[in-house]
């Protein structure tokens, strides 16, 4: 005998639906954990990297000004070399070895450019001692130049009209003990105060016993403006172009005879600095102590010599002369810019555009 049941099985229904909406809550709940885990991990990069910003941001302003923005002081202890308090916190730096190398090498440069020194000035020291004028005119015949030994040897003549060649040589010899040499920098004026004028900027020439130097505004390197940002005329972007400037040349006035006048010139707007001029008591150039300071000859190796002299019909005297002399280091130094020699008989700028056209043969120590 069979039994129908007609009726559904309803509960089976429910146990099946139960399963699977325990299976969905199963992976829901897992794909939420998981973005969860996800979302974890990165916000903890997140604040990872913010705090390593954080950490290089303090780092820089320790290596540098030690000061944030707003002017408030950090602590910078930390990034001192073991912990020392006198210490620059640049011996912390990871990569160390690669500062100092960068750091060696510039070293050597300043080292290179200390130690380099301006050859041509003793072309400029010779003429400084020389004497040529309505009485007086000197001929060489030959001269040298040991850069080594910073040794000058000339040879030449001397010729004077009513005057003993052996008198004017005599005044020559106080000459070369009483010429020095003076450098300096050229100031102008701007809005944030006095600024240096490259020495490449300027050319000095002598007028009536006064140095000039003429300032070449508007040349390459001086108030030059290289590049500019201009709009483009065809789609409208912006392009960087070179820039004509217009050059001026201002004269300057060095040679100031006393120190009022000097201080007269630093209100104005170009003036020269000078390094070596010296003032006594009343304003006046102090010669003898400008002379101590930067001399241009070592005096202890200082001869001047005439071998012998006649008289021609004419009453002039002729003298043949031998000339050695031994330049002080420190006035052939690279650094000291606009350097110019100065004695009572003559005054000399190194680096006007007629010094250094002749040339000296130079001898090497063997």
């Amino acid at each position: 005998m069979y039994e129908l049941n007609l009726m559904p099985d309803v509960k089976g229904t429910i146990r099946e639906e139960r399963k699977g909406w325990t299976m969905m809550v199963f992976v829901c709940g897992f794909v939420v954990a998981f973005i969860a885990v996800v979302l974890l991990i990165l916000l903890l990069i997140i604040s990872m990297q913010g705090a390593l910003l954080s950490a290089k941001e303090t780092e820089l302003i320790c290596r540098s000004t030690g000061k944030t923005n707003d002017e408030k002081n950090i602590d910078c202890n930390r990034y001192k070399y073991n912990n020392d308090e006198n210490s620059s916190p640049v011996g912390k730096m990871e990569d160390l070895e690669g500062l100092m190398t960068v750091q060696k090498q510039i070293e050597k440069l300043n080292l290179m450019t200390s130690t380099k020194e301006v050859d041509v000035r003793a072309m400029a020291a010779l003429t400084s001692i020389l004497r040529n004028d309505e009485k007086t005119a000197m001929r060489l015949s030959s001269t040298s130049y040991n850069p080594k030994t910073h040794k000058i040897d000339a040879d030449g003549q001397i010729i004077t009209k009513n005057s003993i060649p052996s008198q004017v040589i005599d005044a020559m010899k106080g000459d070369v003990n009483n010429t020095y040499y003076d450098y300096g920098t050229y100031k102008r004026k701007t809005e944030d105060g006095y600024k240096n004028i490259p020495s490449f900027c300027i050319t000095e020439h002598v007028k009536n016993g006064v140095i000039y130097g003429v300032y070449h505004k508007g040349a390459r390197g001086c108030e030059h403006a290289l590049m500019k940002r201009i709009t483009d005329p065809v789609d409208g972007s912006e392009i960087i172009v070179e820039e004509m400037t217009l050059s001026e040349n201002i004269e300057i006035k060095r040679s100031y005879s006393s120190e009022s006048e000097f201080k007269k010139a630093q209100k104005s707007d170009y003036y020269f600095e000078s390094s070596c001029l010296t003032y006594n008591s009343l304003g006046k150039i102090d010669e003898k102590s400008t002379a101590e300071k930067c001399p241009v000859f070592a005096k202890s190796t200082i001869s001047l010599n005439d071998s012998s002299s006649t008289d021609d019909a004419n009453k002039n005297s002729y003298a043949n002369i031998s000339v050695k002399l031994s330049l002080d280091t420190a006035f052939l130094k690279y650094q000291k810019k606009n350097v110019a020699i100065i004695n009572k008989y003559n005054t000399v700028p190194t680096n006007a555009s007629t010094v250094g056209s002749g040339a000296f043969q130079q001898k090497e120590d063997k």
